[in-house]
This record gives C-alpha cells, sequence and structure tokens, in this order.
C-alpha cells in the first residue's frame, strides 16, 4: 500500500523516457481517474487496506489502546478522510522529523500520528551535510531504473528501537507491566551524510536490528 502513497510520482525525471505515473493527487487522494491494469488494482487493493488500517486505529484510540501510525510527512496516506478526522481526538499527536536523525542516509521528512506521547523524543530536524544529489534516480547495470526512494523505505534499526522502546514505557505508566525500560537513542541532528547513499541499506537495518533488540531486552 505506501508505495502508492508516495509524491516521489510526481517528480520530473528527465533523463528517463517513461517515467512512473502519480496515482493520486490532491483532488484525489483515493486514486486518479485515467487508472487502468495493474496501477488501478493496486490503488484499489492499497485503499482496501488503508481503510481497515485506519479503522482498527480508531477503534484502538476509543479503547485507550496504543496505536502508531508512520509514513512519509507529505504521505497522501494523511489526507484520507480517515486520517483527518483523528484529529478529533485530543491524545492523536503528529510527530515529525528527519529520517536522517536516526541513521537514515538521507534527508527524508518523515511523520508518526500516534496516542502514545512517549513517542515525542522521535522528533529531530536534520541539521546534517548532504550530498545535493542524493535523491537522483539512476540507472542499473541491466537497464533498470534505481529510485533512492525504495532504499529509504524501511525502518532503521534506531528508529525501530526507539518506537520499541516508546511503546514498552507507554506500556508500564498506561498498563503497570513490568518490563525492561531501556533509554531512547537520542536523534542525531548534526554530523555529515555526504556518502550514506552509497552504503548498503540493510548495515542500518537489518544488520544491526538483532544488536538493538538486544539493547531493548528482548532475548531469543
Amino acid at each position: 500500500a505506501c508505495e502508492t502513497m508516495t509524491r516521489s510520482r510526481d517528480i520530473p525525471l528527465p533523463r528517463h523516457s517513461r517515467p512512473p505515473a502519480p496515482l493520486r493527487h490532491e483532488g484525489a487522494v483515493r486514486g486518479v481517474a485515467n487508472l487502468s491494469g495493474k496501477d488501478h488494482q493496486r490503488v484499489i487493493k492499497a485503499n482496501e487496506f488503508i481503510d481497515f488500517a485506519w479503522s482498527e486505529v480508531g477503534l484502538a484510540v476509543k479503547d485507550r489502546r496504543a496505536a502508531v501510525v508512520e509514513n512519509p510527512a507529505r504521505s497522501w496516506l494523511w489526507r484520507f478522510q480517515q486520517a483527518v478526522e483523528m484529529h478529533q481526538h485530543e491524545e492523536w499527536q503528529r510527530r515529525l522529523y528527519h529520517a536522517c536523525v536516526h541513521m537514515g542516509a538521507r534527508r527524508k521528512a518523515q511523520a508518526i500520528e500516534t496516542n502514545v506521547p512517549e513517542l515525542a523524543w522521535i522528533e529531530g530536524e536534520c541539521g546534517h551535510t548532504h550530498d545535493p544529489n542524493e535523491w537522483d534516480p539512476s540507472m542499473t547495470e541491466d537497464g533498470t531504473w534505481y529510485y533512492p526512494s525504495s532504499g529509504e523505505a524501511e525502518y532503521t534499526a534506531q528508529l525501530a528501537y526507539n518506537i520499541a522502546v516508546a511503546l514498552s514505557w507507554w506500556a508500564v505508566r498506561e498498563r503497570g507491566y513490568r518490563l525492561p525500560m531501556p533509554k531512547p537513542i537520542p536523534a542525531a541532528a548534526a554530523g555529515n551524510r555526504v556518502g550514506w547513499d552509497q552504503v548498503p541499506a540493510r548495515l542500518t537495518r537489518q544488520d544491526i536490528m538483532a544488536g538493538m533488540a538486544t539493547r531493548a531486552g528482548l532475548t531469543a
């Protein structure tokens, strides 16, 4: 579903003979009218999933259970009517951060909406030095196009850890559970990220996820 929500399709690609066409726009967040074939089916299935997800989120908030929704800050997900209506709940808050403050390679604006106040520590604004071309698509050796947005889609291990820690703190405070309460890893807003986009994405994700799990108090 998430790949149909991105606004990266709106960005012109001068070197691309057949760039991906937008699937949604401001006046048609549930899908543009001229979609057909696979694109049409992808959007229909994504809408069904998103409707179900927001319905479950609404029930969780009503029942005072923890709920967390994450997507790029400008994602079409936030424009769905159910997402807009969630802000009728006073406890439903929006937290903004750049992916690079949690070990991401690129300056990607992200958002988390949640009723878990501990997730305030996720917030962080980029102050790094970045390669100005870090988002440029490139052609691979086999002639296909590589889009950097695909490499940034998965959570970094640090972000996953900090979300898990926030939920643990919420469970202790709100439910009285006896759980490990590790400290969050502070957002790193300064430094040099030039060259990070050339490093395999797995090095800040699955390759160190086990270590982060151990730090969070999880065991096999």
